[in-house]
């Protein structure tokens, strides 16, 4: 068990090899990168059937993380989130050209806090609605390895630094970070879990545990598949 946690569990294939001799780095059987793992299979395999998954998998989670929202604070704000297709219509851009022309980042969520989502869609940058201001708030989900979640957490953050100072530039008031909310690939949780829910407004308990469950649920499933 906890070899499969921290990704010493390599594939059966690869024990095969090292019975027989065989040792070092061995390729993936499906798509002949380098290192036949869990960690591989679960995180970075470029076969499309595996590869799918995994964004499957993502954008499954991060639905999940966008019906959390809904149960909170901030449910009544407008929220773009970038979740994959609908019903064959295209990804969401969490960026659009109403909000900054040409940007092509696109952070997996976006909260407009302060304007209401009955006020649809603004027309360019506003910083205020009706006495209430309005700051943009990204957030961004990963789904990865238990041992490199501080990591993957350090690197979302760093990523959307600049799309933050482009957008200030461009007239939005913008939180000063990016809310990075992390997940293990084999369920487990991170300490600060409920600190970034609570960011978002998801501050019951309960509610906080229908995501963490759904997310905790989804990837051991994943796990058991492969």
């Amino acid at each position: 068990m906890a070899r499969a946690r921290y990704d010493d569990l390599h594939c059966g294939e690869w024990r095969k090899k090292k019975k027989k001799g065989v040792t070092g780095a061995q390729p993936c059987l499906a798509c002949g990168g380098p290192y036949d793992s869990w960690a591989h299979v679960l995180l970075g395999c470029k076969c499309p059937g595996v590869s799918g998954a995994i964004i499957t998998r993502h954008n499954g989670d991060l639905r999940a993380l966008g019906r959390g929202v809904n149960l909170g604070r901030q449910a009544r704000w407008l929220r773009l989130i970038n979740a994959g297709r609908v019903e064959g219509n295209p990804d969401q851009a969490t960026i659009p050209d109403w909000m900054m022309p040409g940007e092509r980042e696109k952070p997996d969520m976006v909260i407009l806090r302060g304007w209401p989502v009955t006020a649809g869609v603004p027309s360019g940058v506003v910083r205020e609605f009706e006495g209430t201001p309005v700051q943009l708030h990204m957030v961004e989900f990963t789904c990865t390895s238990e041992a490199r979640l501080d990591d993957r957490l350090q690197f979302k953050r760093a990523k959307y630094r600049p799309l933050r100072d482009r957008l200030r530039v461009e007239g939005w008031a913008v939180s000063e970070e990016v809310t990075a909310v992390a997940i293990g690939v084999r369920g487990g949780v991170h300490v600060d879990t409920a600190g970034w829910l609570g960011e978002l407004g998801i501050e019951r308990e309960a509610d906080a545990d229908k995501v963490i469950n759904i997310w905790s649920g989804r990837c051991s499933g994943a796990t058991r598949v492969w």
